[in-house]
């Protein structure tokens, strides 16, 4: 069974997005655990 272009380049699209995505969510999960951090020493 053959992907159609459109189909493949969806796929590879999606893929990229949620990558991207879950790039992200991991940058902010860490600063705010290290914003966390901050605060707690302080308070």
């Amino acid at each position: 069974m053959r992907i159609s272009p459109i189909e493949d380049l969806n796929a590879e699209g999606f893929s990229t997005l949620t990558t991207q995505a879950h790039r992200m969510y991991k940058a902010t999960a860490t600063g705010l655990t290290t914003v966390g951090l901050l605060f707690s020493n302080v308070l």
